[in-house]
């Protein structure tokens, strides 16, 4: 039985710092959207082409798992039915599923956005409104969500 770990959270909330500590903790397979975007110079805004890439790696992540491969996932997974939805399909397959929140406040979604974005170059840069649009759109896990994780990671989620 592998493991899937799942990290959500809004633009900046350090997704991608905590998916890859997971990845070099456990040696679980890497699996980001924006990594692939950006190495193939694609706008991070292009939501077309990053739904086919998030539906393309959860079948590589599928894959992964039925081989005994632990997988983290760097995706926003701001609703609960989206994340629902992929932990039934994850579990369905005997996995289990490990969850990791991350909703800092506003001013430091801002930074490390900022930060992000200086450093990888980005020309597509995310705005202050899509930011807080993230943050507004981000749902909360409710209890019947909490019960499916086998483990539950938590920063800046006061309030749950």
């Amino acid at each position: 039985m592998a493991t899937f770990h799942l990290v959500s959270g809004p633009i900046g909330a350090g997704k991608t710092t905590k998916a890859l500590e997971i990845a070099d903790q456990t040696d679980a397979i890497l699996l980001s959207p924006d990594q692939w975007m950006h190495a193939s110079g694609i706008p991070l805004r292009n939501s077309e082409v990053r739904t086919y890439i998030e539906q393309a790696q959860l079948k590589i992540a599928l894959l992964v798992l039925s081989q005994g491969s632990d997988v983290v996932i760097d995706w926003g997974t701001w609703g609960r039915a989206e994340r629902l939805d992929i932990i039934s399909r994850v579990k369905a397959e005997g996995n289990t599923v490990n969850g990791y929140f991350l909703t800092p406040e506003l001013s430091v979604l801002m930074s490390q956005v900022e930060t992000r974005e200086s450093n990888w170059r980005i020309s597509d840069r995310a705005t202050p409104s899509e930011i807080v649009d993230s943050l507004e759109n981000f749902e909360n896990p409710q209890s019947d969500e909490l019960l499916e994780y086998a483990e539950i990671w938590f920063s800046g989620c006061e309030g749950f």
